[in-house]
């Protein structure tokens, strides 16, 4: 009989402190579910999800109007004006909030890159059609901008592995062998400055997609801006594939500048969260 009663009272205490630790744990869960509750990227991703969905319905109106030639969406230059210009203060808005030199860097880049945009705009929106050469410099030039942007941007608040270094090594001797394959490929007479400049806006993009996507680093710490910036790279090269379809050029310009407005976004949240 003392026997059982004292067999009960153990296991009442056992049943107690069980209960204490299952109390214990559920304290410490919703302490830490309320420590990441601190954390705004619900917010933020929210206020991403609906820049794009407005940017995208204003871009597919802008787009539609300027193909059936209403009179205020006669010129598209106008509106790639004002997102190139938008841009331009985003990336100024960076380089102030910015707190390492690589990240400063990469803004003077970037604003190099949207400064370029903006003349280019520019130039067919208050001056008449252009010379082919000018607008392959502006290209060229911006493509270039955009690689260093990218560069310091995928550098910024990374460490440096080993692959990052034989990537950048690998990148450097490639592309010196690419440009002189395309060089010697061209017919004599096709090798002329334009066609040079050409060749090095593509290898510029192509390698801006590279420094993004075939480095796990950027992946293991900036996940966000890798996945946003080489989608940026990646639609500029589909921009340049489609050059018989106006209204999708038109469009898909639109779409660069909103991933990359993003990217940007992203980019100033994570210097004002530190």
């Amino acid at each position: 009989m003392a026997d059982s009663i004292l067999d009960s009272n153990r296991y009442q205490q056992q049943e107690a402190a069980a209960q204490l630790e299952e109390n214990a744990a559920s304290r410490g869960t919703s302490r830490g579910s309320g420590r990441t509750g601190i954390i705004w990227t619900p917010r933020f991703i929210i206020s991403f999800g609906v820049i794009a969905i407005l940017w995208l319905s204003c871009a597919g109106v802008i787009a539609h109007s300027w193909l059936n030639g209403y009179r205020f969406f006669r010129s598209d230059n106008r509106f790639l004006l004002g997102q190139t210009a938008l841009l331009l203060v985003v990336w100024a808005v960076f380089f102030f909030v910015s707190r390492r030199s690589w990240g400063k860097l990469a803004a003077v880049f970037g604003i190099v890159w949207s400064a370029f945009l903006v003349a280019g705009v520019a130039i067919k929106y208050f001056v008449l059609p252009v010379d082919g050469s000018v607008g392959i410099y502006l290209d060229t030039m911006s493509s270039v901008a955009l690689l260093g942007a990218f560069v310091c941007l995928s550098l910024n608040r990374v460490p440096v592995r080993r692959w990052d270094t034989i990537f950048f090594g690998l990148a450097l001797i490639g592309s010196i062998l690419l440009f002189f394959y395309r060089f010697w490929k061209f017919p004599e007479e096709a090798r002329t400055l334009e066609n040079m400049e050409a060749v090095v806006s593509t290898l510029a993009i192509y390698l801006s997609i590279c420094v993004w996507w075939l480095r796990p680093s950027c992946w293991r710490f900036q996940p966000g801006p890798a996945l946003l910036f080489g989608m940026v790279a990646v639609l500029t090269v589909m921009v340049g594939k489609i050059h018989s379809h106006p209204e999708l050029v038109f469009f898909f310009q639109q779409t660069v500048y909103l991933v990359m407005l993003l990217g940007q976004l992203r980019l100033i949240q994570g210097e004002l969260k530190q």
